[in-house]
């Protein structure tokens, strides 16, 4: 047992410190961290969580049953939105730099459900929220509702219960558990593929330059095959851990995403991923010493392999 420990701890610490396991564990995560974290960082620049910090509103209804009548406005931005006659003095205001931004209701709102928002800069998400909760409240004046206006605005948070298990997916976590299939198959792949060559290569170079020899003298070949499907194991692993970190800090910086609110992995399923990783690597690295104890060359392994 302790010579299969010390080919695993040998394989292991030889690959660990190649350039092209560094660059493919390591490198490679840090680069989609990077990449998905400017995308994500770009797309939320422009966004506000107050829409005081964008500017004033201004509001033109031309829709035949006077939506805006009421003169409801969502709170705290009851000194934000501004009435207009028309949308000429609207369009002039925002020349005039006086409104930042404005919206026009049409003849044929209540038919189309049609909202014209004009303005110089970026819309953000913010505003269009304010307006349809705007539009909602006013639509509902007249109404005597039972029941909250968040429930019109939100009707269903929806929870997929499984009937033989029992587990819970809320409707995010549904997208979540769909894709990680896909994301698992790509770690084991990407995994497989990158320290697969690094065990053909040891083993051709072994055999070629008879170092395996050597080892068979005081090492049975089971033993020494052994010791390095546990260590090219365990360097997977490494991989994987690296990955599944970059990973992790990918969700947890979009966090604050909507369809990412609430979703929790299934530990069964998270376990049972493992078991299968574990089982499909060591027959996967099982298959691969074989390719290399019958081929004379790295070349002729991969060949094979592929």
């Amino acid at each position: 047992m302790n010579r299969i420990l010390l080919v695993a701890r040998r394989e292991y610490m030889t690959n660990v410190r190649r350039p092209a396991f560094i660059f493919a564990a390591f490198g490679v995560p840090i680069m989609m961290v990077v990449i998905f974290g400017v995308i994500f960082l770009a797309s939320t620049a422009n966004q506000i969580t107050d829409l005081h910090e964008f500017g004033s509103v201004g509001m033109v209804d031309n829709s035949s049953s006077a939506v805006l009548a009421p003169g409801r406005i969502p709170e705290g931005y009851a000194d934000l939105f501004i009435a207009y006659p028309d949308a000429d003095a609207a369009r002039a205001a925002l020349d005039a730099t006086q409104i930042a931004a404005y919206f026009e209701l049409p003849a044929n709102y209540m038919v189309t459900g049609r909202v014209l928002i004009y303005t110089n800069s970026d819309t953000p998400d913010l505003l269009t929220s304010t307006v349809e909760e705007l539009l909602l409240l006013n639509l509902t004046a007249a109404e005597t509702l039972p029941v909250p206006l968040e429930r019109i605005q939100n009707g269903a948070n929806l929870t997929i219960r499984d009937a033989e298990s029992g587990r819970e997916v809320s409707e995010g976590g549904v997208f979540i558990t769909l894709f990680f299939p896909i994301i698992f198959a790509f770690i084991l792949i990407m995994s497989a593929v990158t320290t697969s060559g690094f065990l053909m290569q040891g083993l051709v170079e072994e055999r070629t330059t008879r170092i395996i020899e050597i080892l068979v003298t005081s090492i049975t070949p089971m033993q020494l095959l052994t010791g390095k499907i546990i260590g090219l194991s365990f360097l997977g692993l490494t991989q994987v851990v690296a990955l599944l970190a970059a990973i992790g800090g990918g969700l947890a910086v979009a966090g604050s995403l909507d369809f990412l609110q609430g979703v929790v992995l299934p530990l069964d399923l998270i376990m049972l991923s493992m078991v299968y990783y574990l089982l499909a690597y060591y027959l996967l690295a099982a298959l691969l010493v074989g390719i290399s104890v019958l081929t004379n060359s790295e070349q002729e392994s991969r060949q094979i392999s592929g």
